[in-house]
């Protein structure tokens, strides 16, 4: 379990990454109801990347810091918190909102690759 969840993260990394960029290509383009439908996905990703975080803790695999579980806490409602801060804003100030999100989720996921 522990490795999934190492290897999940990973991948997630590169989500976030992802996510960040179309919400910039967004921005660029004005806006997008698009960007809301990639920030669900990457949102149940992350959701389902927690359970198995979850799942690993019980099963006695630790993080090596207790920083982990709440910037792991943190990974999971920030573009939640984004979404909500900036839901009737116009699309191309939205997608502003969702891009910063995105970057803070993004170092987020790279801090809780670090403290494994």
């Amino acid at each position: 379990m522990a490795q999934a969840h190492a290897a999940v993260g990973m991948a997630l990394i590169g989500g976030a990454i992802l996510f960040t960029l179309a919400a910039a290509v967004a921005v660029a383009l004005g806006g997008g109801s698009w960007i809301e439908g990639v920030r669900v996905a990457l949102t149940t990703a992350l959701g389902i990347q927690v359970t198995l975080g979850v799942a690993s803790f019980l099963n006695e695999a630790r993080p090596a810091g207790s920083l982990h579980l709440l910037y792991g806490v943190l990974a999971l409602v920030t573009l939640p918190f984004a979404s909500f801060f900036a839901g009737e804003a116009p699309p191309g100030a939205r997608a502003k909102v969702l891009t910063a999100g995105g970057l803070v989720t993004t170092g987020l996921m790279w801090r809780l690759a670090v403290t494994g």
